[in-house]
């Protein structure tokens, strides 16, 4: 955040707003970014709140940083007349089933963190003159080692895939990986899964993918 803010080195910033509209920090990809921005601003958090109420916060901020690229983005930049510094990370949701990214005005943004490269090129085709209007920065969602710590009990026949059941998630591919792997170098591979069940359709589907491959006691 340091880093970020360093593009506006004039402006002072002691009060950090920090936007979800989806989740609360304990849900989501915030929890770390509120944790972090905890220890250099006094950080607030709002979530899922109306155009008046995140008008009147953002007022109040030196700066604000939002997660997704949804309409509350789209709204922020509409009306960040005194040139706040402005954040939005993008994950690939919302550039793959959403359009509020067109609809922002990205000269009053003052950078866009994107999870991936991938996420970077399909925002680009979304806004092809991006680059041109503001900062885009690739910053790769990481892992929070004091809360997900290595195991002493590490071992490279378990594997663990973490997401929920649902198609753009693709759980699918782990269940090929795991049958293609069956039998190689001698080793018994389990396949662990932790993530709930959003889809029952897709639900479903990992189940029946699962006996069709001969997987059950594997999985």
């Amino acid at each position: 955040m340091q880093r970020f803010l360093a593009i506006n080195p004039g402006q002072l910033v002691k009060k950090l707003l920090v936007v979800d509209p989806v989740k609360a920090p304990a849900e989501t990809y915030t929890g770390p970014v509120m944790r972090a921005a905890s220890r250099h601003f006094e950080a607030q958090f709002a979530c899922r709140i109306g155009e008046v109420e995140l008008h009147g916060l953002a007022s109040q901020a030196d700066a604000i940083w939002v997660d997704w690229c949804t309409e509350e983005i789209a709204f922020l930049s509409r009306t960040n007349h005194l040139k706040k510094p402005l954040f939005v990370r993008v994950h690939a949701f919302e550039v793959l089933e959403g359009r509020a990214a067109s609809a922002v005005v990205w000269e009053n943004v003052t950078a866009v963190v994107a999870v991936s490269s991938h996420v970077a090129s399909l925002l680009r085709s979304q806004v092809p003159d991006i680059d041109a209007r503001t900062l885009v920065l690739i910053i790769p969602n990481g892992v929070d080692l004091e809360r997900f710590a290595p195991s002493q009990r590490f071992s490279v026949s378990d594997i663990a895939w973490v997401g929920v059941i649902a198609p753009k998630k693709n759980p699918f591919v782990a269940l090929h990986i795991l049958k293609e792997l069956t039998g190689r170098g001698g080793r018994s591979y389990r396949l662990h899964v932790a993530g709930e069940s959003a889809n029952p359709r897709s639900a479903m589907h990992f189940d029946h993918l699962t006996k069709a491959l001969a997987l059950s006691d594997r999985v």
